[in-house]
C-alpha cells in the first residue's frame, strides 16, 4: 500500500460530518468487497484511491430498508438529498437499496456519504466497497466509439464507415415527468432570478417535476469538463457549479402554442445515475443504457406559473434543445424523442392554483414542421428566423453599436415599442428595456451557447430595497446642477429621470470612480438617461453618491425639480422601487426653497393605515395639493387639504415604496419618500 496523504480535517464527532469524516484505508478492496457499518444518519467517510478505475460501493442485498449513496469530490457547501452538488449519486438500484459504481483516480480524495430515505433506516447500515478494475473501452481518439474514460483499450476500436460506428440518442421520460408532478410556493431570491429560474421576485407558485433523461443509442453522449471543453461549459452563475449550458429547456406554451415566460433550466451536473455508469460532475455525460435525473426537489427543476391566467397550457421538457453534438463530435441519432409533452389545464382558486393532466394531448409540431422540434418564431413572428431583439440596426447582430442607437432614438421617442425592442413587455420603451438588451449583449459576448439573459419579455422589480434620488445643487450662473443617488444596497449600473423648471442641453455622467468613456447619457427637452457598461457601476454605500451633471440654457419655471424617475436598475438588471427626496429650488437663487430645517415630516415611517405627516408649508388662504406616487411613478392618491397638520387614508394601498408630493398655490413643493407596510 502507498503511503495516504490526507487532508486535515476539523476536529469533530468522527464520521459525522463532512469535515470531520471516517478514513477509508483498506488493502482489501483491492482483492476482496470490504463490508462497512455506519454510526450515523448520514456517515461521511474520505477515501484517496491507491489505484485508479471503477469502484462500486453498495447497500444491495445487504440491507432492507431505503438507503442513499452520494459521493462528492470536496465538501459541500450545502448537503441536500438530491444529486445536486454531488460526483455520483444513487438511490434505489436495487429496489429501495443503491449502488454507485464509480470512476476514482488515484491519489484525490473523494467523500462517500451513507444515508437513507426520510431518516427512515436509523444510523447502523451496512455497506460493500471494492475495487473493480480499470476502466475497459476503445483507448484510440481516431476511433468512432472512443471512450475518454477508459484507462485500458479492450480492443473494440471502430472506424467509420464501420458498420459498428453507432451513435448516442438521448430520450426525455414522458412517464417520469407526469407521474412527478406537484405544486409548491417557492421563496424567490436573487439566485433564482438570476439563473433564471423564476419570473419574480418573493412567493412564487411553481409546478415542479421529475426529468430523467435517458440514452438509449448505443453510443455514450460524452460532454468531459470545463477544462477538455470550456466552451460547452459556465462556470460563472450564481449557485458557483459548473453548467453545462443548452442541455436542458423547460418551456410553457399556451394552445396557440405562444410561449409563456415561465422560467427556463440550464443543466448544472451531466451524469451516470443508473448505478453501473461511469460518468460523473468532473467528466460528464451518460453512458449508452444509463440515464441522468432531475429530481423534482432539485433547485429550478420547475417552471414558474404564479403570474398566468386560467386556461390551458402545454409544458414541454427537452433534452439538448439546440441539438448539439457531445465533446466529440458524436450527434444523436434520433431527435424526435427529445422532448416531452404534458396537456394541463391550471385554474386559481381564492389566489392558488390548482392543475389537471389532460388526457388528450396532441404532438407538438413546431414551426417548421417538426415533431417535438424546439425551433419558435423569432421576435418579427419569422419561423426559427434571424431577427435579434435590440437589433437596432438590422444587420443580425446585437453589439454596443445597438445599445447607444437604443437610447438614443428612445429618449427623443424616435422609436415606437414593438416585440423586438419592448423587452419588459410593457407596452412602452425606457431605459430598462435597453438595459435588459446590454445584459443580453453581455452574456452573448461570453460566448454561451444558451443564454437565459436573452429570453424576452423580461421584467424583474426587486421589491427588497429602494433607491431614492435628489437634486443635490443647482448653479444658475454656470448653467447646470448636479443630481445625486441614495443606495444603501444595490449596485446602480443606470436611471431614466425628468426635470422641471429648465432646458437641458447637455449631461454627463459623474459616477465615482467609473470612466466617463464607461458611460452613456442621453437627454431630450426634460428627461434623461444614463447608463454604464463595461461592468461598471455605482457602488451600494451609507451616503448619497453623484450620478449626473445637467447642463441647461434656460429656465421656464419658477421652480427647479426633480419631477419623476421612470427606471432605476441594478447590475443584475433588475428595476429598483425608487422615490424622489430633497427640495426644488428656486429658479432666481439657485437655492433650495425651503430650510433644512424646515423638513416635510412623515410621522411613524414605516406608515400603517394613516399617513400623518407635516409641513411648513404656507396655506394662506388657499389650500394644499397632496399627491402620493408609487414606486413605478404612477399617482394612486391625489387630494386637497385645508390644515396644515394631518393625515391621509392609506388602506388601501399595497405595501411597498411611496413617495408623499406636497405643493401650494404657489408652487412651492416639498417631496419625501415613505414605506407603506
Amino acid at each position: 500500500m502507498a503511503i495516504l496523504l490526507l487532508p486535515v480535517f476539523a476536529f469533530g464527532q468522527i464520521g459525522s460530518v463532512c469535515s470531520s469524516p471516517e478514513i477509508i484505508n483498506n488493502p482489501m478492496l483491492y482483492t476482496s468487497s470490504v463490508q462497512m457499518t455506519t454510526s450515523f444518519d448520514d456517515h461521511w467517510y474520505a477515501f484517496v484511491p491507491d489505484s485508479s478505475g471503477i469502484y462500486i460501493i453498495s447497500t444491495c442485498n445487504i440491507e432492507a430498508c431505503d438507503t442513499k449513496i452520494w459521493v462528492y469530490d470536496n465538501c459541500p457547501l450545502v448537503v441536500n438529498e438530491w444529486a445536486e452538488g454531488t460526483y455520483s449519486y444513487n438511490d434505489d438500484f436495487c429496489g429501495l437499496q443503491s449502488q454507485v459504481s464509480v470512476s476514482f483516480t488515484e491519489g484525490l480524495t473523494y467523500f462517500i456519504r451513507i444515508g437513507d430515505y426520510s431518516d427512515g433506516c436509523g444510523d447502523n447500515l451496512n455497506f460493500t466497497m471494492q475495487y473493480v478494475g480499470q476502466i475497459l473501452g476503445c483507448t484510440d481518439a481516431a476511433a468512432c466509439n472512443y471512450s475518454p474514460m477508459a484507462t485500458q483499450d479492450d480492443g473494440s476500436c471502430a472506424y467509420y464507415p464501420s458498420p459498428f460506428c453507432s451513435q448516442p440518442d438521448l430520450q426525455m421520460d414522458s412517464l417520469a415527468l407526469v407521474s412527478s408532478l406537484y405544486l409548491q410556493q417557492h421563496f424567490a431570491l436573487d439566485c433564482d432570478i438570476a439563473e433564471g429560474c423564476v419570473t419574480g421576485f418573493g412567493n412564487r407558485w411553481v409546478l415542479a417535476f421529475s426529468s430523467k433523461i435517458n440514452n438509449i443509442g448505443q453510443e455514450d453522449y460524452y460532454l468531459g469538463n470545463p477544462t477538455t471543453n470550456p466552451g460547452m461549459f459556465t462556470t460563472q452563475n450564481c449557485h458557483g457549479h459548473t453548467h453545462y449550458e443548452g442541455y436542458g429547456d423547460y418551456r410553457l406554451m399556451d394552445v396557440q402554442g405562444n410561449l409563456i415566460p415561465a422560467g427556463h433550466k440550464n443543466g448544472f451536473c451531466v451524469m451516470d445515475l443508473c448505478g453501473m455508469g461511469q460518468y460523473n460532475c468532473g467528466d460528464m455525460g451518460i453512458s449508452a443504457g444509463c440515464y441522468d435525473i432531475y429530481g423534482a426537489g432539485t433547485q429550478c427543476q420547475w417552471v414558474d406559473i404564479t403570474d398566468i391566467p386560467s386556461g390551458q397550457y402545454r409544458l414541454m421538457a427537452i433534452v439538448n434543445p439546440e441539438y448539439l453534438p457531445d465533446a466529440l463530435g458524436r450527434i444523436e441519432s434520433n431527435n424526435e424523442n427529445n422532448a416531452a409533452n404534458v396537456c394541463l389545464e391550471i385554474n386559481w382558486v381564492n389566489g392558488t392554483p390548482e392543475y389537471q393532466v389532460l388526457a388528450e394531448c396532441t404532438q407538438y409540431v413546431d414551426c417548421t414542421g417538426e415533431i417535438n422540434g424546439s425551433a419558435l418564431p423569432d421576435c418579427q413572428g419569422v419561423c426559427d428566423g434571424p431577427n435579434l431583439f435590440a437589433d437596432i440596426n438590422g444587420d443580425t447582430l446585437l453589439n454596443a453599436v445597438d445599445i447607444d442607437l437604443f437610447m438614443n432614438q428612445v429618449c427623443n421617442n424616435g422609436l415606437m415599442a414593438t416585440n423586438c425592442n419592448d423587452l419588459n413587455g410593457n407596452g412602452q420603451l425606457s431605459l430598462y428595456d435597453i438595459a435588459l438588451a446590454q445584459n443580453c449583449m453581455i452574456n452573448q459576448n461570453n460566448g454561451t451557447i444558451w443564454n437565459n439573459d436573452c429570453h424576452f419579455p423580461q421584467d424583474f422589480i426587486n421589491p427588497n430595497a429602494a433607491v431614492g434620488m435628489a437634486i443635490q445643487s443647482v448653479h444658475l450662473t454656470e448653467g447646470y446642477m448636479d443630481i445625486e443617488i441614495s443606495s444603501i444596497s444595490q449596485n446602480i449600473v443606470g436611471a431614466e429621470f425628468t426635470i422641471d423648471g429648465v432646458h437641458v442641453t447637455n449631461a454627463m455622467m459623474i459616477f465615482p470612480g467609473v470612466s466617463s468613456s464607461s458611460t452613456t447619457v442621453y437627454n431630450s427637452g426634460d428627461g434623461l438617461m444614463t447608463l454604464a457598461h463595461d461592468g461598471q457601476f455605482i457602488a451600494m454605500n451609507n451616503a448619497a453618491s453623484p450620478i449626473c451633471r445637467v447642463y441647461f440654457d434656460a429656465v421656464t419655471a419658477n421652480l427647479i425639480c426633480l419631477n419623476s424617475i421612470i427606471d432605476v436598475v441594478n447590475n443584475n438588471y433588475e428595476r429598483l422601487p425608487s422615490y424622489i427626496y430633497g427640495n426644488c429650488f428656486s429658479a432666481t437663487t439657485g437655492l433650495a426653497e425651503v430650510n433644512a430645517s424646515q423638513q416635510l415630516i412623515i410621522k411613524s415611517n414605516p406608515v400603517g393605515d394613516i399617513l400623518r405627516f407635516e409641513t411648513p408649508l404656507s396655506f394662506g388662504n388657499e389650500y394644499l395639493q397632496i399627491s402620493v406616487i408609487d414606486a413605478m411613478g404612477k399617482t394612486v392618491i391625489q387630494q386637497q387639504l385645508v390644515q396644515s397638520s394631518t393625515g391621509i387614508n392609506v388602506d388601501q394601498l399595497a405595501s411597498g415604496i411611496y413617495q408623499l408630493i406636497v405643493q401650494n398655490k404657489n408652487n412651492e413643493q416639498l417631496r419625501m419618500g415613505w414605506m407603506k407596510q
